[in-house]
C-alpha cells in the first residue's frame, strides 16, 4: 500500500519539459515583421518601378549634358543677361573688358587722338568709334590721307596690347544714295569702308581669321540725317559715315 500510495504522488508532480536552447543566428527582431511579410513584399514590387524611373532619370541628365557639351555659348548674350540679373538684385556690374578698354585708352590719349577716337566699354569689347568725318569723306571709301597714319599707328598700339583678341569692324554710310562705278548702294559703301579699315590692322599683325566686317549701309545712324524740316543737317551725317573697330575674345 505505501508502494502504490508513492507511485501516486510521483504521478502527481507536476510534468516538466525540455526547452531546447536558443540559436545564436537567429533574430528576435525578425519575428516582429512576420505578420507584415505580405505588406513588405507588395512594397518590394513597387520599388522596382522606381529603380527603372531613376535610370531614365540619369540617362536624360547624361543626355542633356553631352548635347551641352556641344553648344557655344555666346559671351555677349551671356554678358547682356548678366548685366539684366546684376541690375535685378541691385549689385554692380563690372564689364569683362574693363582693363583692356583702360589700356587702349591710355594708348591713344598719349598718342594725341582722344579727339578723334571714342573708346567704349561695353559687354560684347571695346569700341573704337571714329568720330565724325575723320576717315571718310561723303561717298568715299579710301581713308584719307591725312588719317592714314593715325589709323596705321592705332591698328600697331592695338595689336600690341590684345595680339590674341579678335576684331570686328564695322563700316557705316549717312542716308545720300550712291550709285558710282561698282557701288550701287550704301551697302557696297559702308561695306568696302570696312574692309579698308581691316587691311590696315592686317598690315600690323592680325590675321584674317581673327577679323570681321560688317557693312550696315544707313541703317543704323548715331543721329538724323536729317533736320526736323527735312533738310540735311551735314554734322549728324558727318558722325553717321563712320567706321567702329570691336575688340573681344
Amino acid at each position: 500500500m505505501a508502494l502504490a500510495k508513492k507511485k501516486t504522488a510521483e504521478e502527481q508532480q507536476p510534468h516538466l519539459q525540455a526547452v531546447p536552447e536558443a540559436d545564436p543566428s537567429h533574430d528576435a527582431s525578425d519575428d516582429i515583421h512576420l505578420p507584415f511579410t505580405t505588406h513588405k513584399k507588395h512594397e518590394d514590387s513597387e520599388g522596382i518601378w522606381l529603380m527603372s524611373y531613376a535610370d531614365m532619370m540619369t540617362l536624360l541628365m547624361g543626355f542633356f549634358a553631352l548635347i551641352a557639351s556641344f553648344s557655344k555659348v555666346d559671351s555677349t548674350e551671356f554678358e547682356k543677361v548678366k548685366v539684366e540679373a546684376v541690375k535685378y538684385f541691385g549689385g554692380e556690374y563690372e564689364t569683362p573688358y574693363g582693363d583692356l578698354a583702360q589700356k587702349i585708352n591710355s594708348a591713344i590719349e598719349e598718342m594725341g587722338m582722344a579727339a578723334m577716337v571714342d573708346v567704349q566699354d561695353k559687354p560684347e569689347g571695346v569700341v573704337l568709334v571714329f568720330k565724325g568725318s575723320t576717315l571718310f569723306d561723303s561717298g568715299a571709301f579710301e581713308v584719307k590721307a591725312a588719317a592714314t597714319p593715325m589709323m596705321q599707328e592705332l591698328a600697331k598700339v592695338v595689336h600690341g596690347i590684345a595680339p590674341t583678341h579678335k576684331i570686328v569692324i564695322e563700316g557705316h554710310t549717312d542716308d545720300v544714295p550712291i550709285s558710282s562705278g561698282i557701288i550701287l548702294s550704301n551697302w557696297e559703301l559702308s561695306g568696302l569702308r570696312a574692309a579698308r579699315v581691316a587691311l590696315v590692322f592686317e598690315e600690323k599683325g592680325y590675321q584674317k581669321p581673327q577679323i570681321t566686317l560688317r557693312g550696315w549701309g544707313e541703317t543704323q545712324p548715331l543721329s538724323a540725317n536729317k533736320n526736323p524740316d527735312g533738310t540735311p543737317n551735314p554734322d549728324n551725317m558727318a558722325k553717321n559715315r563712320r567706321v567702329t573697330v570691336t575688340i573681344q575674345n
